[in-house]
């Protein structure tokens, strides 16, 4: 990418910028970059950053290096001390600078940096460059991401295919922005009948993990388990809380329905037993759209396919008949308004 490229890049950024004000308590001056700075600084951070992230600046030409200071064996660098009090943030961040190339520098903060803030730096330009008395000082902006948190709870399932006595509960997190996981993991509880329920994680990404509440207990009578998040360890506002039947074990029944998001339209079904896998379900599983349905039974899991996707909602129906695999049929009829959305563009 060449240094113009570069700039209209970093430029386009303050319109981002400017929104992100209006989200903010306090109204910082934006900066327009000019463009003129292109004969020194190529490229630099901007737009909307982690508040993990590192902030850069490469310079349009390099500097001349130091032999006696390299970060390893082959690439002799300038001097890293150099660059002591060179940078300077509002509001400010405590961090350290260094060279990695003879071009790029980068500045490293010792905690993460402040959500939803404007970060303007000033970068001692004039003490690497010999520049125009105007270009001494080259100020930039950059603002970090409002953390939010979307969670998504599944129905109970069997911890396995002959033990309906136990279940686990799995559910979904979506972040804004990457997270200590130590604050994160105390945002989510789990309660049966008012007892505790141990929560356990899994790091998909730096933004996405997936969840499962474990040692639900299935009773002689029917219970209720509830799984609630807050958002104030993550400095997040969001929070709720969805509770969940668990049925007793005489009871067998529908628990959960979900749209999957998936190039066809399917959803899938979740009953508090295992299904018998060798049954018809033609006419016992009907959605509104009168469409002709396929069938996967997968234990207590019934996947229904559509023959092509469809948008809006519609009436499923669940008719009693459906067998679990005792060969016990299920006894009340279920009937749940479902939603297929529109495709999101990639």
């Amino acid at each position: 990418m060449n240094r113009k490229r570069k700039l209209i890049i970093a430029f386009l950024s303050l319109s981002i910028l400017s929104f992100i004000v209006i989200k903010l308590k306090a109204k910082p001056e934006i900066i327009t970059v000019d463009p003129a700075y292109v004969q020194y600084v190529s490229a630099y951070t901007s737009g909307m950053l982690s508040k993990n992230s590192t902030i850069k600046i490469e310079l349009a030409n390099e500097l001349p290096v130091d032999t006696n200071y390299t970060s390893n064996d082959e690439m002799p660098l300038p001097d890293s001390n150099l660059l002591k009090k060179a940078i300077s943030f509002s509001p400010s961040i405590k961090g350290h600078a260094k060279f990695l190339s003879t071009r790029v520098i980068e500045f490293t903060p010792d905690e993460p940096l402040k959500e939803q803030t404007l970060y303007t730096a000033t970068f001692k330009l004039s003490k690497f460059v010999d520049v125009e008395k105007r270009f001494k000082k080259f100020k930039f902006q950059f603002s970090t991401y409002s953390q939010t948190m979307f969670v998504d709870v599944q129905g109970a399932q069997n911890l396995d295919a002959y033990n309906i006595e136990w279940q686990t509960m799995n559910g979904t997190v979506k972040l804004s922005d990457d997270e200590d996981t130590t604050k994160l993991f105390k945002t989510i509880k789990a309660t049966q009948n008012g007892n505790d329920l141990k929560v356990k994680w899994n790091k998909i990404d730096a933004t996405n993990y997936t969840f499962y509440v474990d040692s639900i207990v299935r009773n002689a009578d029917k219970g209720k388990v509830k799984v609630s998040w807050n958002g104030k360890y993550i400095g997040a506002k969001d929070k709720g809380e969805v509770e969940k039947t668990i049925p007793a074990l005489g009871d067998f029944v529908v628990t959960n329905t979900k749209v999957n998001n998936d190039e066809n339209s399917s959803f899938t079904i979740t009953f508090s037993d295992p299904i018998k896998q060798d049954q018809d379900l033609n006419g016992l599983i009907t959605l509104s759209t009168n469409e002709a349905l396929t069938f996967s039974i997968q234990q207590n899991e019934v996947q229904v396919f559509l023959p092509e996707r469809i948008v809006g909602t519609y009436t499923l129906n669940v008719l009693p008949g459906v067998k679990n695999f005792k060969g016990y049929a299920m006894n009340t009829a279920y009937r749940n308004e479902i939603e297929f959305e529109q495709p999101r563009p990639l």
